[in-house]
């Protein structure tokens, strides 16, 4: 179960879009957290985020290793209709894990 991050500041959406982009000339370092106004999103530390995306990704590698556990686990067992079945769902979530792991960048 996650958990909110300690929200640090808010930010105008147009001034983060433009953070992502090298060539908009806004230096970080002048920026100030305000208020939260009708047109704004929070801010958290980096090393909060960083943290929390490292905790997130292990815990979606214990759960490839498990289903690739229990896969190769059905696979040296007898073929069976429910046996294949199980096998699907544990490839799939396989799969989904790999994908959620890759990030958007993929």
């Amino acid at each position: 179960m996650t958990y909110p991050l300690p929200i640090v500041g808010y930010i105008n959406p147009l001034v983060a879009d433009a953070l992502r982009d090298p060539t908009s000339g806004i230096n970080v370092t002048q920026l100030r957290a305000v208020r939260n106004g009708p047109v704004s999103a929070p801010l958290v530390l980096k090393a909060d985020a960083d943290a929390e995306i490292a905790r997130l990704r292990e815990a979606l590698i214990e759960a490839k290793n498990f289903h690739e556990g229990q896969d190769k686990a059905l696979s040296k067992q007898p073929s069976s209709s429910q046996g294949l079945w199980r096998r699907n769902l544990h490839q799939e979530q396989i799969e989904q894990i790999e994908e959620a792991l890759k990030g958007p960048e993929a």
